[in-house]
């Protein structure tokens, strides 16, 4: 009997240590994941900060293209007053010397 209930009682710890082995692999198996996770947060965030940086950069162009154009129009837009301005004088100056 006493034979007996040792070897019911090493099967118990046997079986519970597979058990125990087993929860300790898949923490660690976790534990490895986070800190593989964390390494790649860091290069996702360099990736979002160049991203960042290139739209920044293309809204600058942006900008800097749009008010190129605005500045074209406002001097187009001078020299056809200048122009008309001219036409205007020319005109005057003939109806002078027609009197």
């Amino acid at each position: 009997m006493v034979l007996k209930s040792t070897g019911v009682v090493l099967l118990v710890v046997a079986i519970l240590s597979i058990i125990i082995y087993g929860i300790d692999q898949g923490l660690s198996a976790g534990i490895t994941g986070l800190k593989k996770l964390a390494t790649n947060d860091t290069s996702v965030t360099e990736t979002v900060d160049d991203e960042t940086a290139e739209a920044t950069d293309a809204d600058a162009e942006a900008a800097a293209d749009e008010e190129s154009e605005e500045n074209a129009d406002a001097s187009e837009k001078e020299t056809e007053e200048a122009e008309a301005d001219t036409q205007a004088a020319e005109e005057a100056a003939e109806e002078n010397t027609a009197d």
